[in-house]
């Protein structure tokens, strides 16, 4: 990848690295709305017009903050089978969206870095390897990010709730004759480990996918209903 020219300016106390960290710090524990120029000067104890000594604009900071949230992610063992490399790749992503959970609305917003190209491309070859067409591999893959994004959402979600011993309270009060299968669930549910929700959907999800390619070589195209009400999300593809 060649470099952009380093800005111009006044002698700078940081690395680069070091500046999109302190960024990426802050969109994890505030989310991207509250990065802005203003937000990092007061972080970084600089003037604002210092900042441009680091990176020429805001798309390349992003681009370096999605890159230093994923660098957890190496590339599998030499030695590893598809289906195991596939496996380990998602438990890195997971630890590392879950480390840097502001990372996922870099991607969201389609900053487009080399190291998530990267890890697409690994994705699809794995897939791939593992004997799924090229439409297999694009929808397995787009299932599993979503898997990843979404248990990771849900986890961070779960962990910052306060109130959650009061809803479980509320669920097991239920009339029993309204509610019986939500009631005992509630009764017997039991705070999930970190990740065991994840561990779970991995392998049942790779497993009907990776048979899935035995049994079906082209998954059916996928067919859009029509639009019943003026809200229906207008067709993008």
């Amino acid at each position: 990848m060649v470099e952009e020219p380093r800005p111009r300016g006044p002698k700078r106390r940081l690395s680069e690295d070091e500046f999109a960290r302190i960024a990426l710090t802050v969109i994890d524990s505030e989310g991207l709305g509250a990065l802005n120029v203003r937000r990092l000067a007061t972080e970084l104890n600089m003037s604002p017009g210092s900042l441009y000594t680091y990176f020429s604009n805001k798309d390349a900071l992003l681009d370096r903050m999605l890159a230093l949230a994923l660098e957890t992610t190496p590339t599998e063992a030499s030695d590893a089978t598809p289906q195991d490399a596939l496996v380990s790749l998602f438990r890195r992503q997971f630890e590392a969206f879950t480390h840097h959970p502001g990372a996922i609305e870099l991607v969201m917003a389609g900053v487009a870095s080399p190291e998530i190209d990267q890890l697409r491309e690994q994705m699809l070859r794995l897939f791939e390897d593992s004997g799924l067409s090229t439409a297999q591999c694009v929808r397995a893959a787009d299932l599993m990010m979503s898997h990843v994004i979404g248990n990771v959402l849900v986890e961070s979600t779960r962990q910052s709730r306060s109130d959650r011993g009061s809803e479980l309270e509320r669920r097991r009060s239920l009339p029993a004759d309204d509610f019986p299968h939500l009631r005992r669930a509630s009764l017997e549910a039991t705070q999930p480990h970190p990740g065991e929700v994840f561990e779970l959907g991995l392998a049942a999800l790779l497993s009907a996918l990776l048979a899935a390619a035995h049994e079906d070589p082209e998954p059916p195209p996928l067919t859009a209903k029509a639009p019943t009400s003026s809200t229906a999300i207008p067709d993008v593809s």
